[in-house]
């Protein structure tokens, strides 16, 4: 007998104006799809698939070799990461979740960079190089303790 680790909820009966509400097991509200368990790894690599889309859209200004590598950065922020982050406060973050995040924000830097996989540039390299620190999981979570904050 396989037990899960996440076990899915009984179902609950809740009525509203005398009508039972059919529970699911997903629902997409405001954008952002919700489950049942709480978790958020499909959420997540489905905001990484559009964020590296939108990416892929800018990639001309992104990786301009006449423009300033801070401006890049801020480009990249305000193109690319401020639909990625829509609704982050809601993540469940695991260690798996917060690898994923951090080898996407790599994948734009060195995308800015202009840095191949081939190179074989280690990632300290990469940011020794762009002058920067990683931000994302650092924005994430002041995002979220924002959130609890407010709630």
């Amino acid at each position: 007998m396989k037990v899960s680790r996440y076990p899915s909820q009984a179902n609950i009966t809740i009525l509203a104006h005398g009508k039972r509400l059919q529970q699911v097991q997903s629902f997409k509200l405001l954008g952002h799809r919700l489950y049942e368990d709480g978790r958020c790894e499909k959420e997540i690599q489905c905001r990484i698939r559009t964020a590296k889309s939108a990416f892929n859209n800018f990639k001309k200004i992104l990786t301009y070799r006449k423009i300033n590598l801070s401006l890049g950065m801020r480009l990249m922020k305000t193109l690319v990461w401020s639909g990625f982050l829509y609704c982050c406060e809601t993540w469940t973050l695991t260690t798996s979740t917060i690898k994923r995040l951090q080898a996407f924000e790599m994948w734009c830097i060195r995308r800015i960079l202009r840095v191949s996989w081939i190179a074989r540039k280690s990632n300290d390299e990469v940011l020794q190089v762009a002058n920067c620190h990683r931000i994302l999981m650092t924005d994430i979570l002041q995002r979220q303790l924002r959130y609890f904050g407010h709630i």
